[in-house]
């Protein structure tokens, strides 16, 4: 089976990962075919993927597929004001936004390198050279870059809001980063920053993604899903929720994936890691999560903080370095994937 697994990917390369997944050779993509892509599918040459590409049209003349011009989406135009950056892989803005799994072939990816929209970006197979390292391993979590001795992972991710601005209510904090954050997590997140104590009434479930410089306490009343009322009385608040609604579900999973653990995370220094939650101030704090036999954990960690016989020596808007000697291995903030 072909599967194709897109994040922000943009659009005139994933339309060219499908065609050379699925063995169409003879194809014109338009210049002015512009746009992301977002989700992931099984895929054959006999059926346009319409639902990753809902935006484009084809024709097929004397056997050649023609895509003509597609008019940007409102994420795409954001990134083209400067809205969205790469994150930022052993020094350098980097991601890969595409995966192709193919049945009959080695797996190809899109590799993205540099700061959109001025960025690089390219289709790799395994075996391709970028300067001295060479692509080693791609699987659907991302691809793994080899230079003698060195194994660099580069995960499957999408953009990431470039940082601007003002200050919170929450003490210190300048900025904050989420994806796929439990709500119940980012209230840990505020109150470990010194931020407002928070008492729910009845549970509260559902997942942010985002960013925010002003009031983590109101991106929480936003993403919410269902109506709320709250009150603040002595520096807490009390929410309580009305109505049955569901939650809102993580941003590229359903809630049931989630409940069934068929989720993944990168697989970082040995063992299954992600950052969900990023705040960044005077002591910036992240929210890590790393699966084990024995479930999923989060922890809240700072800069200086020792785990798994590793230090957590930095953090920022695209994850933590997790450090043991020489070695330095990025926990990327990434949401949740599903197995496939």
């Amino acid at each position: 089976m072909n599967r194709l697994i897109f994040r922000d990917a943009p659009l005139r390369p994933a339309l060219e990962l499908y065609f050379r997944t699925v063995g169409i050779t003879n194809y014109i993509i338009d210049n002015k075919a512009l746009g992301l892509v977002t989700g992931s599918a099984a895929v054959t040459a006999e059926a346009f993927p319409k639902a990753l590409f809902p935006s484009v049209t084809y024709k097929i003349e004397n056997g050649v597929w023609i895509i003509p011009e597609v008019q940007p989406d409102e994420r795409f135009r954001a990134l083209l004001q400067n809205k969205f950056d790469c994150p930022t892989f052993f020094g350098e803005p980097r991601r890969v936004a595409g995966i192709a799994l193919r049945s009959q072939n080695g797996p190809l990816a899109i590799v993205e390198q540099g700061s959109p929209p001025q960025s690089i970006v390219r289709v790799v197979a395994r075996g391709d050279h970028f300067g001295e390292v060479q692509v080693s391993a791609i699987t659907e979590q991302g691809l793994v870059l080899a230079e003698r001795t060195q194994r660099l992972e580069i995960p499957l991710t999408g953009l990431v809001p470039r940082t601007s601005g003002a200050a919170s209510e929450v003490v210190g904090m300048e900025r904050a980063f989420f994806a796929d954050a439990p709500i119940t997590s980012v209230l840990e997140l505020i109150l470990k920053s010194g931020g407002s104590r928070v008492q729910f009434e009845r549970t509260l479930e559902g997942y942010i993604s985002g960013e925010t410089s002003t009031s983590l306490i109101s991106l929480v009343m936003r993403s919410a899903t269902g109506p709320l009322s709250y009150r603040k009385e002595n520096g807490v608040w009390h929410v309580t929720k009305r109505g049955n609604m569901p939650p809102s579900p993580p941003r590229f999973v359903s809630l049931e994936e989630v409940r069934q653990g068929r989720v993944q995370l990168p697989l970082v220094a040995g063992a299954p890691r992600r950052v969900a939650g990023v705040l960044l101030g005077e002591k910036s704090l992240a929210l890590l999560e790393t699966s084990s036999t024995l479930g999923l954990q989060r922890v809240i960690v700072s800069e200086g903080d020792s785990l798994d016989g590793f230090r957590v020596s930095q953090i920022d808007r695209t994850g933590i370095v997790l450090q043991k000697g020489e070695r330095r291995f990025l926990v990327p903030l990434v949401p949740l994937n599903p197995i496939l």
